[in-house]
This record gives C-alpha cells, structure tokens and sequence, in this order.
C-alpha cells in the first residue's frame, strides 16, 4: 500500500473509532451534481460542516463496500485513491465545496457516481448520499439511471423541501419519491385513502398535498368491477413527512373529477369545476354532467365552503394563478343554458372579492386537456389540447357525430391588457394534447410528448374497435416562446399524460409516466 493510500484510510478509520456509534448516511452531508453539460462544465457541490476535513470519491462503476466499523459506501474509496479519483480538502467557512471541471463532446452519455465522507473533530465521521451524474449534450434526452416503482399517467410532479420530487396521483395509491441525485423514482408511501383518478392535487404552504376528488370504481348487483363509475366528495391531506394520509374535516360541498384547483395567496385552495356525474350507460352524461360551481379549502379549519359559480361550467380546463393573486381559468368542456362545447373562453377569478366576471375574455382556439404556463413576465400562454365540432351532434342528436381531434395552435394572455388581453402565440410544428410543458429560461417552454391526432366517436360508441382511428402518442418535443417554435429533440420513447418539472440541483426537466416505465432527463 502506497503511502498516500495509507494515510487517507488511517484517516477514516480513526475517524471511525472515535464515533460512539456506527457511522451512517447523515443529512449534514450532502453531494450534489450541479451541472453534468457535455460538452461545457461539470460541477459537483458538497454541503458539510466548515473546517472539516472532506473526500469526495468518484467512479464510473458502483460497488457496496464495507471498510468496517459501520462505515459502508457504494463507491470503493480505495479503488478512487488508488486510482486518483477523488477530490479532498477543507471545507471552507461558508460550509460549501464547489468543483467545477471541463467535459467534451466525448462525455455525453457517460455516468460518474459520487460519494463524500467529512471528517471533523465535533462531528466524526459523516458520510453523504449517493449522487449519479449522467452527462448530456445541451438540447437533447437522456434516460435516468432508475425506473419507477410504478406506472404513472396524468399525475403531478411536484418540488419538496429537500430538492427532490414528489409524484403524485399518475400511480393510484401509490407515492414516489424522483430522488434528483439517484435518478430514480422510489416509493414513499402509499395513500390509505383517495388517490382516485381525475382527482384534483394541491401542494400547501405546509408541504402537504391536498387530493381531493376524482372516479371511483364500484360493484354493481351483478358483481361486475368498474360498471358503478362515480364521482366523489372525499378529500384527503397526503404528508410527505410521514406518509400519512388523513380526511379532511369535511368533505367536498360537490362530488367532482376532472377539476382544477389553485393555491391561493391567503393559503386557501379553490376547485373550479369538474364532471359531477358520469353515466357509463349513457355516454352523453359526460356533456351534461359538467359543473359551473367552485369551492374553497381552508386549512385553518381543514374544510370545504361552496364559493362562487362560474358563468360556464368547464371540466378538464386549465387554471393558473397570476402574479397579482387572481386566477385564470380557461377552456375546457364546457356547458350553458344546457348547451356542451369546447370552450374558448377564459374567466378571471378576483381572489380579493371571491368573485368571476361575468363577461368572458374569448381566445383562439377552443381547448380541452391543454396546457397553461405562466411565463416569467407574468403572461400565460395556453398551448395545444383536444377540440370538438359537436355541431352534428346538436342537429341530430347522434353522439356518432362528434369530432374530436388534437390542435396546434397557442393562445397569449396579458393581464395588463384588460380589455383585449388575449392574442394569438405561433402554431406547433404538430398537434398535440395531454403533453408535459415546462417553463425553462429565458421564456422558453420545452413541450414534450402527447397524444396527436382525431378520435373516431363513431366507431368507438358503436363498439367497432376493429375500425378505430384515434390519438396516438408521440415522442417529439419542441421549444416554444410567445413568438416561436423550433423542434426539439426526439425523446426515447412516446408519452401521453405524462408529469415532468425541473429538477431544483441541477435545471434539467424530469419527465415521469406517460406509458413507459422509465424516466427522461432532458437538458437545456
């Protein structure tokens, strides 16, 4: 054993033998890939105590290794001193290390596992998390190294405390956790209740997730699962801390699915909306069925209150908040004075009076199942979706002749401009709905995936399955500005429903579900 070598593991091991008990993952310590670019710049970041002495360790393989007295990593510190593949020093007073180091195009697709250890004369030995770095060319996709604990499809990715990703509601019951520095989603509980699908999620001020809503399968008389299709009141707080889910205080004043819910401002939540019944039997109760009431949560009292009626019923709208506390509510199926169609038309709800306007603002473009991004300057540009020529269905009455089909067209909101805020954004370069939007840098929004193309209704309410034509999913993408349009790369597989959002440690989109198993990395 070379001197080096020998010195760094006598390091270790003294450590060990000073620390009363065996030493394990600790939260003070904390490994980091900020940027895995390719060609660009590498940066690994490590959080420990100040004046501790750390080692990062590096390898392109992962190996469990036991060094005794309770210390156990999963990269070989003694293959990385052998091989000169670590990093160490002392961490400095602002309790950051940062290393930055040049990669080239020959990077790309390449993965580096790290793994830190700190030593201190108050703290012993710590050891970190595990961190994979998968490096990427800009503008392209790349697989995470792990796959889902379970299927997952029009659920919601949604940011915690400690920079990972909580997914919610693609999966039923089931809970993941997208572990940013592991690339792999985990399971982190399991709702006890609700989780049903269409149901509407809400991330709180407390970190907890409001599930309220959604379908619920039953037995009918015959014993036959899923023919008792329903609606539901029930409401539920999932706790990522804990995993543990607990009813609300009351119910929801309306059974819903297909709902759209806002945090607000006050901490309040409002659900505008919904499918209130669903007739299997009678496919039309779809049209029929949607619902122009809201209402609000609160958590103070863990309740449901009716609040303020919409002028249209909408279900599978959009509503995002605007920066001044209000919200915008867009498209959708819609319903008035007994009439369904696919809205064009958007409301404002004034979170200081608790009320809608009741004059629409009207946009291009009806829309159901799009997507609404609030954009960096405070606009909102809704994009793509499903609309619907239900004229021959007015005239005859025949479900047959509804037409539905994906669109390519966006449409620009500019709260600024309160009497003709709506204007047309640029066309897609493909029709799309159901696909993932996330807003990047710079006004940029990376649109992935979805479903494109029409829907034979006519072969489907007729049970001619043999002759459907419908939607398929696709595995492009493009970046989108309030102006442009420009291809993007190809994802590694077709996604319909599926969740994605940015991952807080490094900036580049996570995209979950949607049919396949694994997950994509995207880098901006």
């Amino acid at each position: 054993m070379n001197s080096r070598k020998h010195f760094h593991l006598a390091i270790l091991h003294a450590a060990a033998l000073a620390v009363a008990a065996p030493s394990a993952l600790s939260q003070d310590v904390r490994v980091d890939i900020t940027s895995a670019v390719a060609p660009g710049t590498g940066n690994v970041r490590l959080n420990g105590t100040p004046g501790d002495f750390y080692m990062i360790f590096f390898s392109f393989e992962e190996s469990l290794t036991d060094l005794g007295d309770g210390i156990i990593l999963l990269v070989d510190p003694i293959r990385a001193i052998q091989e000169n593949l670590h990093i160490e020093g002392t961490i400095p007073g602002g309790g950051i290390v940062n290393f930055s180091f040049p990669t080239t195009a020959e990077w790309a697709g390449g993965r580096i596992s790290f793994q830190g250890v700190t030593v201190g004369p108050a703290t012993g030995l710590l050891i970190s998390n595990l961190c994979r770095a998968t490096f990427q060319a800009p503008n392209t996709f790349a697989d995470a190294v792990g796959l889902p604990s379970s299927f997952s499809i029009l659920g919601d990715l949604l940011p915690q405390a400690d920079g990972d990703l909580l997914a919610i509601g693609g999966a039923g019951p089931v809970v993941q956790t997208y572990d940013t520095c592991l690339q792999q989603a985990i399971p982190s509980g399991l709702m006890s209740a609700g989780g049903y699908p269409l149901s509407s999620r809400t991330q709180l001020a407390n970190g907890k997730i409001l599930v309220a809503g959604g379908i619920t399968a039953g037995l009918d008389g015959t014993g036959q699962l899923g023919v008792n299709i329903q609606t539901t009141t029930e409401a539920y707080l999932f706790d990522p801390a804990d995993g543990t889910t607990t009813p609300t205080a009351t119910p929801m004043t309306t059974a819903r699915a297909g709902a759209a819910a806002v945090l607000l401002n006050n901490g309040k939540v409002i659900i505008t909306g919904g499918i209130g019944a669903i007739d299997l039997a009678n496919p039309a109760s779809l049209l029929t069925g949607v619902l122009q009431s809201t209402e609000l949560y609160d958590p103070a009292t863990n309740s449901f209150a009716a609040g303020p009626s919409l002028v249209e019923g909408k279900a599978f709208h959009t509503a995002t908040k605007l920066n001044n506390g209000n919200v915008l509510v867009a498209g959708g199926l819609a319903q008035a004075f007994g009439i369904p169609f696919i809205s064009n038309l958007s409301y404002t709800y004034n979170a200081a009076t608790n009320s809608f306007g009741f004059l629409p603002a009207l946009f291009t473009g009806s829309r159901m199942f799009h997507s609404a991004v609030k954009l960096a300057d405070g606009r909102v540009q809704l994009i793509g979706g499903i609309t619907a020529d239900l004229s021959g269905v007015l005239e005859s009455g025949d479900l047959t002749q509804i037409v539905l089909g994906s669109i390519d067209t966006t449409a620009i909101f500019n709260p600024s401009s309160p009497f003709a805020p709506w204007g047309n954004g640029p066309l897609l370069s493909e029709s799309r709905a159901l696909h993932t939007a996330t807003l990047l840098p710079g006004n940029k929004i990376l649109v992935a995936g979805g479903l494109s193309g029409n829907l034979d209704i006519g072969s489907l309410l007729s049970g001619n399955l043999g002759g459907l034509v419908s939607p398929s999913a696709t595995a492009t993408s493009e970046l989108v500005t309030p102006s442009t349009v420009t291809p993007g790369p190809t994802m590694g597989a077709a996604r319909a429903g599926a969740s994605a959002a940015v991952s807080p440690m490094d900036g580049r989109v996570i995209i979950l579900g949607g049919g396949p198993l694994t997950c994509e990395l995207y880098q901006p």
